[in-house]
C-alpha cells in the first residue's frame, strides 16, 4: 500500500508541479524523477511526463540528446498512444528523435552483457508496444515508421 501512494504522490507532484523543462533546468534529478515515474507509475499516468519529456527534447543541448532519447523510447514502450499524440502536435521533433534512434536508444556504450541485454529489452519492448497499435489512430503513420526503424536496425556496442 505504501508503494502505491508513493506512485500517486509522484504524479501529483510531476502533475501540478510549476516544472517548466527548459536545457538550463535539465538535471540529474529530473532524469532521475522521470525514471522513477517510468518505472513506477502505470502507463495512463504518464502523460504529464510525456510531456516534459517531449518539452525537454525540444529545448535539449546536445550531450542530452541521447538520456532524453532513451527516456522518449521508454516512454513510447509504455504508453505508445500518449507519445506519439505528443509526436504528432510536433512532427519536426518527431523526425528528429527518429533520426537520432539509431544512434541513441539503439547504441550499447558500456559494453557489458547486462548494458547490451538492456538495450535489446528496450528495443523489443518498444516493437511490441507498436505491434497492437490500432491502424485507425491518427498517428499510425508514427507508429509504422518507428518500426520500421527498429526493425531494420540492430543494438550496436561501441566499447
Amino acid at each position: 500500500m505504501k508503494r502505491q501512494w508513493q506512485g500517486v504522490y509522484l504524479a501529483a507532484m510531476l502533475a501540478f508541479s510549476p516544472l517548466i523543462v527548459h536545457a538550463s533546468l535539465f538535471s540529474a534529478q529530473t532524469v532521475t524523477q522521470w525514471e522513477i515515474a517510468l518505472a513506477e507509475l502505470p502507463p495512463e499516468q504518464l502523460t504529464p511526463i510525456i510531456a516534459q519529456l517531449g518539452d525537454a527534447w525540444i529545448y535539449r543541448k546536445n550531450e542530452e540528446a541521447p538520456v532524453i532519447s532513451d527516456l522518449l523510447a521508454k516512454a513510447l514502450a509504455l504508453n505508445p498512444k500518449a507519445t506519439l499524440a505528443w509526436f504528432e502536435v510536433h512532427p519536426e521533433q518527431f523526425d528528429a528523435w527518429l533520426e537520432s534512434v539509431p544512434h541513441t536508444v539503439l547504441i550499447d556504450e558500456v559494453g557489458t552483457d547486462e548494458s547490451y541485454a538492456e538495450r535489446v529489452q528496450l528495443r523489443a519492448a518498444m516493437i511490441t508496444s507498436l505491434v497492437n497499435y490500432p491502424k485507425n489512430q491518427e498517428t499510425f503513420q508514427y507508429a509504422r515508421r518507428i518500426d520500421r526503424v527498429l526493425r531494420s536496425s540492430q543494438i550496436r556496442q561501441t566499447n
